[in-house]
C-alpha cells in the first residue's frame, strides 16, 4: 500500500489431494487515491493498477530426513509464476519544449500512458509456521520480464 504500484490481491491456492503440486490464482486491483503514501495519494490519484497471477508450487516430499518439514501445502517448494500487469498512469511532462533545463514560461501538461508488465520467476521457498492459521513464506529466486510503456495518443489539432 506504500508503493507506486499498491495493489490488494485477491486469490485462491488449491492443493489437490494427489501428486506434489499446488495451483494458485490471484488477481489484484489499486488506485492511486488508496494509497498510503502521500504523494501518490495526492499527485497520482487516477492511477488504476490491475495484475493477474498464477503459480505453480511443487514440493519436496520424503527427503529422508526432512520428510517431517515437506507436508503439502506447508513445506518446502519450488515454484514457476507468472505475473502480468496493467497500469494506467498520469504523469506531469513539460510538453512542446526540449533540452535539459526548462525556462520559467514551460508548460505543463497531464500526460496519460499505460504501462503493460510481463513477469516469469522461478523461486525455490519454504512456509514456516507461525501460528495455526499464519504462517510466513520465505523464498527466493530469479526472473525476467517485459515491460512495455504506451503513451496516449492526443489530438494533434488542439
Amino acid at each position: 500500500m506504500l508503493g507506486y504500484n499498491n495493489t490488494i490481491q485477491y486469490g485462491v491456492e488449491l492443493a489437490p489431494p494427489f501428486g506434489k503440486f499446488s495451483f494458485s490464482f490471484d488477481y489484484g486491483k489499486g488506485k492511486g487515491s488508496q494509497n498510503l503514501n502521500k504523494y501518490v495519494k495526492k499527485n497520482q490519484a487516477e492511477n488504476i493498477n490491475t495484475e493477474y497471477r498464477g503459480e505453480i508450487k511443487m514440493y519436496f516430499s520424503d527427503w529422508f530426513p526432512f520428510a517431517g518439514l515437506d507436508k503439502k501445502p506447508f513445506g518446502r517448494y519450488y515454484s514457476v509464476e507468472y505475473i502480468q500487469g496493467k497500469y494506467e498512469r498520469t504523469a506531469e511532462m513539460a510538453t512542446g519544449i526540449g533540452g535539459v533545463q526548462l525556462p520559467s514560461y514551460a508548460k505543463f501538461d497531464l500526460v496519460p500512458y499505460t504501462e503493460r508488465s510481463q513477469t516469469i520467476h522461478f523461486k525455490f521457498g519454504k512456509h514456516i509456521h507461525l501460528h495455526k492459521h499464519l504462517f510466513l513464506d520465505a523464498y527466493g529466486g530469479l526472473g525476467m520480464g517485459k515491460y512495455t510503456s504506451i503513451e496516449e495518443v492526443s489530438d494533434p489539432d488542439e
